[in-house]
């Protein structure tokens, strides 16, 4: 994956499916990680995570939110 890539957000939160996710903050270090934020669960988590807490479908099922 390339940096451009993990800068960018999933089209909507790994937890609930909301698509109102948004950029929390950026490294210091450009490129390096990404943090997002959904703003209708709350749950945020780092490009760097591994798949399953960045995507939606990948998510575990016990954890997930139905809004």
């Amino acid at each position: 994956m390339s940096n451009s890539e993990k800068s960018q957000p999933n089209a909507s939160c790994p937890r609930c499916r909301s698509s109102t996710v948004e950029v929390l903050t950026n490294s210091p270090v450009e490129g390096a990680w990404t943090v997002f934020t959904c703003t209708t669960c709350l749950y945020a988590w780092r490009s760097t995570e591994p798949e399953e807490n960045r995507d939606p479908d990948q998510y575990p099922m016990p954890f997930r939110l139905e809004l």
